[in-house]
Order: C-alpha cells, then sequence, then structure tokens
C-alpha cells in the first residue's frame, strides 16, 4: 500500500485517540449524584450492609515549599552527634511499627451470641469430677487397710473310740502361705487392679460421653447461627421485597424477581421459626473472645501434645493395668501351707476326769504340692510381651491420631482464613459496583443496583459460614483436647 494512501487513516485514528482523552478528562470534572441507593442497610454493626453514599471531594492542589534550612551551628552539632555514633558503633534507636488487625463486623461472633446469664450445661462434665472425688476417697480407704497378718486362734478337744482317753489343745497359728498372709497379700494386689482396671474403662466411657456433650453444645450454637443468620436475611428480604413491590407496579420490575424475593423471605421465616422451638446454645464471652481470633491462634508442636498425651492417656494405663495382672497367674505356692504353731495340750483319763499333766507344744507344719507347673513362667512371659506389644501398638495409633487431629485443626484454620479473604473480595466488588451505579456508565451490560443487591446477599451466606468455620476448628480443637486429656483447649496453643 502507498504511503498517500495509508496518512487519512493514521489522522483518523490520531483524532479519536484525542477524542477520547478528551471525553474522560470532562467525566472526571463532572460532579457526583449523592442520591441514595434503595437497596436497605441494617442498623446492626455485625450485620451485612451496603455503603449507600459516595462523594467525591477533589483534592486541592498545593505547592510543596522547601523546608527551611538549619542554623549552620545546629546543623555542625547534628553532624558530629551523627559522626560520633558511628565511630563509636553504638546502634540507633529502633523504630517499631505497631499494627493492629482488626476483623470485620461480618467474620466474627457479636454480642448478640453472647449471654452471661444462662451457664452452660455441664451434666458429663460434673459427674466424671464426682467420680474422680470418690476414688480418691475410695483409694485412701484401701491405702489405709492392713494386710491380714495370718494368724489363727485354733481349739481341739479330742475323744478316744471306745477308750476313756480324751482331752484338749489351745494354740496360735501363723499361716504363711496358703490362706495366710502371703495369699492375703497376693489377693489385695490383685483386687486393687482390678478395681484401677475397672475405673480407667469408667474413666474412659465417661471422658467419650464428655466429648459427646461438647460436640452437641458445639451443635446448639450452630443453630443459633442459623436463627440469628435468618432473622437478618427475613429482614433484608422484607425491605427488598418491598422495593421490587413498588417497582413491579411501576413495571420496572418482573414478577419473577417479586417471586423469587417472597421465596427467600418465607425460606428465611421458616428457617427462624424451626430453630426457634429446638434448643440453642449462647457463648459466654470468654469463648467469644476464642472464637473471634480462632484463625490466628497457633498450635503447639506435635511431639508436645504427643509427650502430654502420653503421661494423661487412658488407653495407656489400661494397657499397663492388664501388664500388672500378669503377675497374678496361677502359682505352686498358692498350694504350698507352711504354719508355725503353739499348743498347750491337756488330756484327761478315765470317765472320772482324773487330770494329767498338761503340756506345751510349739512346732512348724508343711504341705508341700508334688505337682509343679513348670509352664507358668514361660505363660507369663508371653503374657506379658502380648501386652507390651499391644501398649506399642495403642501408643502409636495415640500418636497417629494426635498427628492427623493436629493437621486437621490447620486445615480448619486455613479453610477459615480463605473464606475471610473472599469475605473482604465481595466488599471490594461491592465498593466498585457502588462507583459503577454513581457514574451511569450506559455501557455496562448489568445493572448495578441489581448486582449490588446480589453482592449483599452473597456476603451475608458467606458470613454464615465463616461463623460455621469457625465453630468447625473449635470442634477440631475439643477433638484434639480430648485425645491429650487437655482441660482448656486454649492449653493446646501457644502463648501470643
Amino acid at each position: 500500500m502507498h504511503i498517500r494512501t495509508l496518512l487519512p487513516l493514521l489522522s483518523l485514528l490520531s483524532f479519536i485517540a484525542i477524542a477520547d482523552e478528551q471525553i474522560a478528562v470532562a467525566a472526571d470534572a463532572l460532579p457526583i449524584s449523592e442520591q441514595p441507593l434503595e437497596t436497605p442497610v441494617s442498623s446492626d454493626s455485625s450485620s451485612i450492609g451496603i455503603s449507600v453514599q459516595l462523594e467525591v471531594v477533589p483534592e486541592p492542589v498545593t505547592v510543596s515549599e522547601p523546608e527551611p534550612a538549619l542554623a549552620p551551628e545546629l546543623e555542625s552539632d547534628l553532624d558530629s552527634n551523627l559522626e560520633s555514633r558511628l565511630e563509636s558503633k553504638e546502634p540507633l534507636p529502633e523504630v517499631t511499627v505497631v499494627t493492629e488487625v482488626k476483623p470485620l463486623p461480618g467474620t466474627v461472633f457479636s454480642n448478640e451470641f453472647v449471654d452471661d446469664t444462662q451457664p452452660r450445661s455441664r451434666v458429663i462434665e460434673a459427674l466424671v469430677m464426682r467420680i474422680n472425688e470418690l476414688r480418691k476417697k475410695r483409694q485412701q480407704l484401701v491405702d489405709g487397710t492392713k494386710i491380714f497378718n495370718g494368724i489363727y486362734a485354733t481349739s481341739d478337744l479330742t475323744a478316744e473310740l471306745g477308750g476313756s482317753e480324751y482331752g484338749y489343745a489351745l494354740g496360735l497359728e501363723w499361716e504363711i502361705f496358703d490362706q495366710g498372709y502371703y495369699e492375703s497379700k497376693r489377693d489385695t494386689a490383685k483386687t486393687k487392679i482390678e478395681r484401677e482396671l475397672r475405673y480407667f474403662q469408667l474413666l474412659q466411657q465417661m471422658l467419650n460421653r464428655k466429648l459427646q456433650e461438647e460436640i452437641g453444645y458445639l451443635h446448639n450454637l450452630e443453630a443459633k447461627i442459623d436463627l440469628v443468620s435468618g432473622r437478618r436475611l427475613e429482614q433484608f428480604s422484607s425491605e427488598i421485597l418491598s422495593s421490587l413491590e413498588i417497582r413491579l407496579e411501576q413495571g420496572l420490575a418482573l414478577q419473577t424477581e417479586v417471586d423469587e424475593w417472597r421465596y427467600r423471605k418465607r425460606s428465611a421465616k421458616q428457617t427462624v421459626e424451626f430453630h426457634q422451638l429446638g434448643k440453642t446454645a449462647s457463648l459466654s464471652s470468654e469463648s467469644k473472645v476464642l472464637l473471634n481470633r480462632i484463625e490466628r491462634l497457633k498450635l503447639k508442636p506435635i511431639p508436645e501434645l504427643f509427650l502430654h498425651a502420653q503421661e494423661r492417656s487412658i488407653a495407656l494405663k489400661i494397657q499397663q493395668t492388664f501388664i500388672k495382672m500378669g503377675q497374678f497367674f496361677p502359682d505352686w505356692k498358692e498350694n504350698l501351707q507352711v504354719k508355725l504353731f503353739v499348743e498347750q495340750r491337756k488330756p484327761y483319763s478315765g470317765f472320772s476326769g482324773s487330770n494329767n499333766d498338761s503340756n506345751q507344744v510349739a512346732g512348724v507344719r508343711v504341705r508341700l504340692p508334688i505337682d509343679f507347673n513348670r509352664k507358668r513362667d514361660a505363660m507369663i512371659a508371653l503374657d506379658k510381651q502380648v501386652y507390651l506389644e499391644q501398649e506399642k501398638a495403642v501408643r502409636e495409633r495415640l500418636h497417629q491420631r494426635i498427628t492427623y487431629a493436629s493437621r486437621h485443626l490447620g486445615m480448619e484454620q486455613n479453610k477459615l482464613r480463605h473464606l475471610i479473604g473472599k469475605y473482604e473480595l465481595i466488599g471490594s466488588k461491592i465498593e466498585l459496583t457502588e462507583r459503577y451505579r454513581e457514574a451511569s456508565i450506559a455501557s455496562l451490560s448489568y445493572t448495578p443496583e441489581k448486582q449490588l443487591v446480589v453482592l449483599a446477599l452473597e456476603r451475608m451466606e458467606l458470613s454464615k459460614t465463616i461463623l460455621k468455620a469457625r465453630i468447625s476448628v473449635l470442634r477440631s480443637a475439643t477433638e484434639l483436647a480430648r485425645l491429650t486429656l487437655t482441660d482448656n483447649v486454649t492449653e493446646l496453643f501457644l502463648a501470643e
């Protein structure tokens, strides 16, 4: 193509560019309307609202003046002080910048969820404490119980069959093994371990019930979130529906839009009525503070949590109790009888009962079983080995569960942070859509007013999701606290 043919085309493109630039400058200079949007704004600081006023004030152009110069003597003093500091290598004062992260109102629990006047139900926890108190009292009684010493008082009365000789004997016997001191000591220790095992099994069941009670409380708290969110949605839908009905009469809205918001209002009302009839839970002030910053808490290292869990694990204590019970396998000494005795014998002769001289006797009587169970020690060793291997399995499984629960808690925290970021993004979209609406840009392919309502509704639903995500993080922390037998959930996290 010849250069003369291109010149008119280049001139036209240059003219179009200059015209676009002038139009943009003129648009910036135009005043922006301050008329409010018909979209309702909730007065509650914790609810979802849309900013409806936008005012653009042109910034005055200021010309910066040069800063006045310092006096020569003052400037020389500053230079000399700086040089002396550099020569002495004295550190310059540090500047600390303090930043405070303020959460968005729709992403945290408001005072609407707090009620300190109604204490939280802790029936199972109270029963666990009661059982521990009873166990301590019983343990004191067991420790104060004396073992039977194996001493018996004996008496004999003998008579000669077909004769006239008879007599009696009085004495003391000390049984050492069978039915004596050794057997009593063994039975007492065995009974103590068996009762300790039953207590650990009962405690494990009660702690599982306590965990279920905690999970039930969190479910009731989620029901409270649904109730509060339903009320907000019902109010929001009512205000939008009132505006749409007026616009419908004016021919500026569709019947399908009105029907859609009527459905939203009816659905929100049904949700509120359902949860009002059911049971909900409220937060304490302390729990509110914990939940509102739970995504920023840092969990303690897994080795530290595992070490704490090993010291308090009920499952490990049960296995250790089984190992102790291995020593009470039937022993040959259970049939061994060794007794020391002291007796005074008094014989009589004839029916007249002539008295003969009495005598005192002391001695040892032994009853030794002939059948020995030589396989007992081998069986005890095998049982002990089985329980030791099972203890290792319980310990390893405990470590796996703590690792999984810790990672799951971290994933829930990460999910919560992503939801909060999405909430902030929707807020930015709302702010941008408000600017589009005020600017009245005719080339947009959608209506900014309708888009603002859609974004507000989306942010309202996301707010409920974020609050429930906080409950999910607390639920994961509660399950981890059950594994480590930590009394308070806050003890799982590092100090801020």
